[in-house]
């Protein structure tokens, strides 16, 4: 039940129909070419067969046999989340096999889509086969925790698969950035920071005091922690609240209401409780500059449920609520981009077409951007403190950015579903495969490039350069990198 935290609850609709519903045409969510240069390390996307694999819809186009193996090796090794994946896939490629839809019927009921479960059976049965519905796939409906890094991944995809929640519209998943947790700066970190900033910023700008940010995205509070994106409006920088403004009593309550598990609720009481600590410290505390924002969106809750909620200020530029795209479980499975639009009020870099100097666009929002379903993982061993002043340098292995695909897919399913398309990425996956038992994986929702948008102030180390920006496209050519997070939210079309 969500309470405080203006968050409000309302029942809407718990089913729809085609699992692909409301997805955009195909051809206009492929990478352009420049898109592909523009990926670091995404030479392996200039192989068409490869690309279409994991950013397209290839999988319809493997032989049927060898997808029905690779699915019953997935349900044999526990990955449900992944067997109905190829189950669905499977149905429809071959939708007039009776024997396909009676697995999908049963991996269905393993993971408790029983309307799924039911209308896949009723086909099973039939001697023509007519449309199953695709159930609403989000938050706490993920009922089992996924058994690997691909059948986690196949998940996303499942999601992504759910029914439109807005006529017209693609599905937007997302998070909140505090989703796994909060951090509230020290007085020793403060000091560190202050020691690297050069001189002249720290007469002009002054030190700014303890704030609290988001801990890491970690995987295992990806998943229940989702929801879909429906509407938002951005913060701004320019608030002047006073240093006692941002207590955040509410942290665990917005914990809650985001569906994050025990551990992250945990973990922001326990930041709640530092935060009140510091206010008994005079001049503790930096004064917020951001103020505004608002975040719309429908979650599982038992049934469908919309959720609306403001992210909160957390002191000097950083807050904590705002929403985070989950591209891997966005816009339809098999669909290679998502579109929609970007309300901005930071900025961007513009691209144009054929042009390899960017123009950086400070508050320009735009109506129509496709933005490829890529992302990374990082891991982020234990003891180490990614909000120090050295974070993560060198220390927190990163991905190349991927598609869902090629963390769902193993190197024994490309070498069965298309050999010729055989994964160039694979064997810099095992590190992170071996890693998702250990709870150290955490989700950059970025494609990492350019790094010249990283540091947004020279003194201070808002952005750390490995994450880099999100890459998106418009139909006339031209390149957008932006950074999403408190002024930036990419949106559903209206």
């Amino acid at each position: 039940m969500r309470t405080s935290c203006s968050t409000v609850v309302v029942a809407v609709g718990a089913f729809g129909l085609i699992a692909r519903a409301g997805s955009p045409d195909i051809r206009s969510t492929e990478w352009p070419p420049a898109v592909i240069r523009a990926i670091p390390g995404g030479d392996r996307f200039r192989n068409a067969d490869y690309l279409r694999l994991v950013a397209g819809d290839g999988l319809l186009r493997v032989a049927p046999d060898a997808l029905f193996r690779r699915m019953t090796a997935a349900a044999q090794r526990g990955e449900w989340y992944k067997a109905l994946f190829l189950a669905r896939v499977f149905t429809q490629a071959r939708p007039d096999l009776p024997a396909g839809w009676s697995n999908r019927a049963k991996l269905a009921t393993q993971l408790g889509l029983d309307e799924e479960a039911a209308a896949c059976a009723k086909n099973a049965v039939s001697s023509e086969a007519g449309g199953v519905g695709s159930p609403f796939v989000t938050g706490t409906r993920f009922t089992l925790e996924p058994a690997t890094l691909a059948d986690w991944a196949a998940a996303l995809l499942i999601a992504a698969d759910s029914p439109p929640v807005e006529r017209g519209t693609s599905n937007l998943l997302v998070v909140r950035d505090d989703v796994s947790g909060v951090h509230v700066e020290t007085r020793e970190e403060r000091a560190e920071i202050d020691a690297h900033t050069n001189a002249e910023d720290l007469r002009q700008y002054g030190r700014i005091g303890v704030f609290a940010e988001p801990e890491p995205i970690r995987l295992v509070n990806v998943l229940t922690g989702s929801f879909m994106m429906t509407g938002g409006e951005p913060m701004k920088l320019g608030g002047n609240s006073t240093g006692g403004s941002w207590a955040m009593t509410a942290l665990s309550a917005f914990a809650i209401a985001s569906g994050a598990g025990p551990a992250a609720i945990g973990a922001s009481e326990s930041a709640r409780k530092r935060v009140q600590a510091a206010e008994a410290e005079k001049d503790a505390k930096a004064p917020s500059l951001m103020a505004g924002g608002k975040v719309a969106g429908v979650t599982w809750n038992g049934h469908q449920a919309r959720i609306e909620y403001a992210p909160q200020p957390s002191g000097h530029d950083r807050a904590v609520g705002n929403p985070v795209p989950v591209l891997w479980g966005t816009g339809g499975a098999l669909v290679p981009s998502y579109c929609g639009r970007l309300q901005n009020r930071a900025s961007v870099e513009v691209y144009n077409s054929g042009s390899t100097n960017g123009e950086a666009k400070f508050g320009m929002s735009i109506d129509r951007v496709c933005v490829p379903k890529i992302a990374r993982l990082q891991i982020v061993p234990a003891g180490v403190n990614p909000h120090a002043w050295a974070g993560c340098d060198g220390r927190c292995p990163t991905s190349p950015p991927l598609t869902a695909l090629e963390l769902a897919l193993t190197a024994e399913d490309f070498a069965a579903l298309m050999p010729a398309a055989a994964s160039a990425i694979e064997p810099v996956l095992d590190r992170f495969r071996a890693e998702y038992a250990n709870g150290t994986l955490t989700l950059l929702p970025t494609a990492g490039a350019p790094p010249d948008l990283s540091v947004r102030y020279s003194f201070q180390k808002q952005f750390h350069p490995s994450r880099g920006g999100t890459i998106g496209f418009d139909q006339r050519g031209s390149i957008y990198v932006f950074l999403p997070g408190k002024e930036t939210y990419l949106l559903p079309r209206r």
